[in-house]
């Protein structure tokens, strides 16, 4: 699985679903979401729950 936008894989950075539920995802990667949607991006870290953040640690260290 990779970021739509720049093909960097989930195995380097986290990905983020962009469009509706229901149809097939479109996937971006946290820095082309910043980028091109920087209100999207706020809007799903501030919904992030502690989990989400933990396993994010565990998963992606040197981010």
């Amino acid at each position: 699985m990779e970021c739509n936008k720049c093909g960097t894989s989930v195995m380097e950075t986290p990905l983020q679903r962009v469009n509706e539920k229901g149809v097939n995802g479109i996937w971006w990667c946290e820095p082309c979401l910043e980028k091109h949607q920087p209100e999207l991006a706020k809007n799903i870290k501030q919904d992030e729950s502690n989990v989400e953040k933990d396993l994010k640690k565990i998963c992606y260290p040197n981010q």
